[in-house]
This record gives structure tokens, sequence and C-alpha cells, in this order.
């Protein structure tokens, strides 16, 4: 039987070797991570302040690098600025991304969607939520478990925009064309019938009639609202008083 070799005098056996510093995942990185879960709680019970609060606080934390791992931050982020109605800090989260993954499609979804509610173009908000959804439902785009988080708060900031176009129109007019709601709204007119229970729908006149008196002065019979622009800029200088 052969004996195993004899080891060289004077020749140590070779040391294993241990992953650096520089191999193993940063600890930034790796909080980021272990407390998302945590985020998507918080997202999940609309607990949208304190989700916007536990991401600035790991954000304080973590270097200016353009690893994708941000985006677990940056993203809940934003949405729940968004749907705090609070542009600016969600502008400024987006600017604080490094160059490259500013690029990246998840902050490029996002920046028209923050510009569109920073200046009232309400016409453009239903869509550009629409487009964040279809991004979070590519299964390409985003990590998965981003992706359903940002899903999930898009449909809440769908919801809590539209509640809110619809209450300010209420305000501001007597009747509103139903192709203007639907442009407003981003929704056929038979499910606004459907959805908007303070509203009432003549088919004969294609218009919408909110419930109770128009409290704003310059309030206008659907006739008038010739123009689409009409609606829109009437609902922001509406909003500009409430």
């Amino acid at each position: 039987m052969q004996q195993p070799p004899t080891p060289n005098p004077g020749v140590e056996p070779p040391v294993p070797i241990q992953p650096t510093l520089a191999t193993s995942e940063p600890r930034w990185r790796h909080q980021i991570r272990i407390t998302f879960p945590d985020l998507a709680k918080l997202a999940q019970a609309g607990r949208y302040a304190e989700l916007a609060q536990a991401c600035d606080n790991l954000e304080a934390a973590i270097p200016d690098d353009p690893d994708s791992c941000r985006l677990l931050l940056t993203g809940p982020l934003v949405l729940a600025h968004l749907i705090n109605d609070d542009a600016t800090s969600a502008y400024f989260a987006l600017k604080r991304l490094p160059g490259p993954l500013a690029a990246s499609p998840l902050p490029q979804a996002l920046l028209p969607l923050t510009a569109s509610i920073a200046d009232r173009k309400y016409q453009n908000i239903q869509p550009r939520v629409a487009t964040l959804i279809s991004l979070a439902r590519n299964p390409q785009a985003l990590e998965p478990e981003l992706a359903l988080l940002v899903e999930s708060v898009a449909g809440a900031l769908q919801i809590a925009w539209r509640k809110r176009i619809v209450a300010l129109l209420s305000r501001a007019y007597a009747g509103i064309p139903a192709a203007q709601a639907s442009a407003l709204l981003d929704l056929p007119v038979d499910k606004i019938a459907s959805k908007v229970s303070s509203w009432k729908y003549d088919a004969a006149s294609a218009t919408f009639t909110p419930a109770g008196d128009a409290i704003a002065t310059s309030a206008r019979a659907p006739s008038s609202l010739a123009r689409f622009d009409d609606a829109v800029a009437g609902a922001a200088q509406l909003e500009s008083v409430f």
C-alpha cells in the first residue's frame, strides 16, 4: 500500500485564501438588503411618512456609490415623498443619485412623474404613474422585491392623486365634460361613473355633475369649459387657495 507523501521539511503547507474586504459585500449594501423587508412592510401598511424617514436615515450612511442596490432606498423614498405630495424632497432624492445610476430605468421613470406633480400638470400624472407600474411589471427592469414595492406604492399613488383631482374639480366646476374628466383621471368614462360616487353622469350631455354646490366663484357650466387646459389651470389655481 502506497504511503502518503512525506512533507518536505522547511516547506509550510499553503494557507487557505481568506476573502478580503475588497471582495466582500460592503457593509452599507448588506444593511440595505437586510432592512428592505422592513421598508416593504411600512409601504404595505401605508405608513409613508415613516417609510420616507427610514429611507432617509439609511441613505445618510451610504457612500456616493453607483451600485444599483441604492435603488432599494431611492425608489421607496421618492414614492413615499410623492404620495405625501412632497415633490421637492422627491426631486432632491433623485438628484443625489450618482450619474450612471440616475440614468437607469427607475429614476428615469420617477423624474418626469415628480416634475408633473411639482408643476401640477394633472393631465400627465396618471399616464406617468401607469408608465411606472409597467416598468415594475417588466421582469427585466428591477429586482423582484423592489418591483413589488414600486408597483404597490405606485398603485396607492395613482388612487391618491385621482381622489385629489376629483376633489379639486368638484370644488371648481358645476359640471365636467366627460372627455376632460377621462383625460385627467386616465380612466374610461364608464369606470369614472362607477368609481366616483360623488359625481352623477348625464349621458345625454356627456357631463359629470359633482354632488353639492360648486364653491368657486369662477365655476362655469360644462359648455363654457371649451378647452382642456382651462380645466387643468382652474384646478391648479383652486388648489393654491385651499
